[in-house]
């Protein structure tokens, strides 16, 4: 079964926020204050560049900023450590990927080299996240999977357990399991990912509907076990975690997979074109959200080729569902039709 990454995780979106030099530098006597100026505005300008979709010039600059760097601050700082950085992001942004390693190994040599009691573990964790991506991408799995190790290590360091940084970074590494089709290492870091978030974003139910979905997406649809089953650990966790708030009142419950739960499941609709582009076997994931009197409120395609989620959407919205109730009252209920079409 081909994997079907949603949008939220199939569209890898490299982050070019990169970090530009504004901070104050300490530099020795002989340095040129006009050279730190000059490099500042260098900064700027590579930071427009990148705001512009214009790479290729963006990259260009971050190369001679990186000799700049060497040369203005000397080879081991920590703010040479991120124009390198920097240059690497911006080839991964291009899918330069063999710029990209040469770029990010320079860099996290720098930091770790110049990391006294963890004061480089941010630079680190950021630059052996996105060098995780680049080897990952390069086929070279193992050692792409040591350095998401080493990213999540220095993030617990430099930002804590409970942190927006290290989420990130623990998505980036769910992302690479689900690409390298790693589904059980997958399924354990879903749940850590979705622990992390509730406990830090305790308010953005959005946000744990995103990794729900991404999760029925990936693992859901290529495992035995991924779309409710006991042997999941992401389902333990989901569950653990939405017990607690399962008593909130005009609070959504999250449920899993819903097909078997519909007194009415309507079927979709195939015209003849739509069947000329179906090859094979094909599955679209639709979200619902059902009302308190069991009719479907709201229905959205969450992954699956795109010319079938139409069809999909308006038959989740045609279904019929018996009213959910908690504490003997009707409450509003999310979850997922799966269907499946072969031609």
């Amino acid at each position: 079964m081909k994997n079907m990454l949603p949008r939220s995780i199939g569209r890898t979106v490299v982050n070019l926020c990169l970090i530009v030099f504004i901070t104050h530098v300490s530099v020795n006597a002989q340095t040129d204050p006009s050279e730190i100026e000059k490099y500042k505005k260098d900064n700027q300008e590579m930071s427009r560049l990148i705001r512009k979709g214009d790479l290729k010039e963006a990259k260009k600059m971050a190369a001679e900023l990186c000799s700049v760097a060497e040369k203005v601050f000397g080879p081991g700082d920590r703010e040479t450590g991120i124009a390198y950085k920097n240059a690497g992001e911006i080839s991964r942004g291009k899918e330069d990927y063999s710029d990209a390693y040469e770029y990010l190994s320079r860099a996290i040599d720098i930091f770790q080299k110049g990391d006294k009691n963890g004061s480089n573990a941010d630079m680190i964790a950021k630059s052996a996240s996105s060098l995780g991506f680049v080897l990952a991408k390069q086929g070279k799995e193992d050692q792409a999977g040591e350095m998401y190790k080493l990213a999540i290590a220095k993030a617990v360091v430099a930002f804590g357990e409970d942190s927006a940084e290290l989420i990130q970074i623990r998505r980036e590494y769910v992302l690479f399991k689900v690409l390298i089709k790693d589904y059980e290492g997958a399924d354990k870091q879903f749940a850590e990912l979705y622990t992390a978030t509730a406990k830090v974003f305790p308010d953005q139910e959005d946000l744990l509907t995103r990794i729900d979905d991404d999760y029925i997406c990936t693992v859901g649809l290529n495992t035995s076990f991924g779309l409710g089953s006991d042997d999941s650990e992401f389902f333990a966790a989901k569950k653990a975690i939405r017990s607690k708030d399962i008593a909130d009142e005009g609070k959504t419950v999250e449920t899993g997979v819903v097909n078997g739960k519909a007194l009415s499941l309507a079927r979709p609709e195939m015209n003849p074109g739509m069947a000329s582009r179906l090859t094979g076997r094909a599955e679209v994931v639709v979200r619902i959200v059902i009302g308190k009197e069991g009719n479907v409120n709201r229905a959205w395609a969450i992954c699956g080729p795109g010319f079938l989620h139409g069809s999909s959407v308006d038959a989740a919205r045609r279904s019929r569902f018996r009213p959910t109730l908690l504490n003997g009252e009707p409450v509003e209920v999310s979850g997922v039709i799966v269907y499946n079409y072969r031609r």
